[in-house]
């Protein structure tokens, strides 16, 4: 699987963590003060976009002098990549304290025998 930005002007990328678990792929994204209904979620053959704004607080209009700013606001997005194409009913999305999470199921789980040609 692959994550790679599309191109739009982003200015952050959420801290994401991937893993299997059973016959499921587990995509989470740390997304704190952004509500689920402003989270983009689309399916394009292969790729699952996640897309979304974190908007700033008012007092980044001026009203305020900061001692330190380390969140960060505006524009987001991943994308990733499966090897097969996914269906509605393969994925399951929850918001739950700040945390997008993710589940794929699994095209083949559990181990696959890979049969090896003589080249001919």
């Amino acid at each position: 699987m692959v994550s790679q930005p599309t191109g739009l002007p982003l200015t952050w990328e959420p801290p994401t963590d991937i893993y299997a678990t059973g016959d499921k792929i587990v995509i989470c994204l740390e997304l704190a003060g952004i509500a689920p209904e402003a989270i983009d979620l689309v399916v394009e053959g292969r790729r699952l976009r996640i897309a979304g704004e974190r908007r700033r607080p008012p007092c980044y209009a001026g009203e305020c002098a900061f001692s330190q700013a380390e969140i960060n606001y505006g524009p987001f997005e991943r994308v990733f990549e499966f090897p097969e194409s996914l269906e509605q009913a393969d994925l399951r999305a929850t918001c739950t304290d700040g945390f997008l999470t993710i589940e794929v199921r699994a095209a083949s789980p559990g181990p696959r025998r890979i049969v090896v040609g003589d080249g001919e």
